[in-house]
């Protein structure tokens, strides 16, 4: 799946997420009266982008904030 600029940091964050995942899995399991939650940032973002149009938002403008308006090598100049 194509993510836009950034792929480096994109697989990174999705590898950190992973990892977290299973930290909080293994600290449950660990901890047996604690309640401990993971919020994904990242993959809720993406849902975001990938029905910004059903979601009223302009789907053209959406990466405009994170991978700038014009050219260069990120798509920001």
């Amino acid at each position: 799946m194509r993510r836009g600029c950034l792929q480096d940091l994109n697989h990174f964050t999705l590898k950190h997420n992973a990892r977290l995942q299973r930290a909080v899995e293994d600290l449950q399991a660990a901890c047996l009266g604690a309640s401990v939650d993971f919020a994904d940032y990242y993959n809720s973002f993406l849902a975001l982008l990938h029905d910004a149009f059903s979601l009223g938002f302009d789907a053209a403008s959406t990466r405009k904030a994170c991978c700038g308006a014009g050219g260069g090598e990120y798509n920001f100049d």
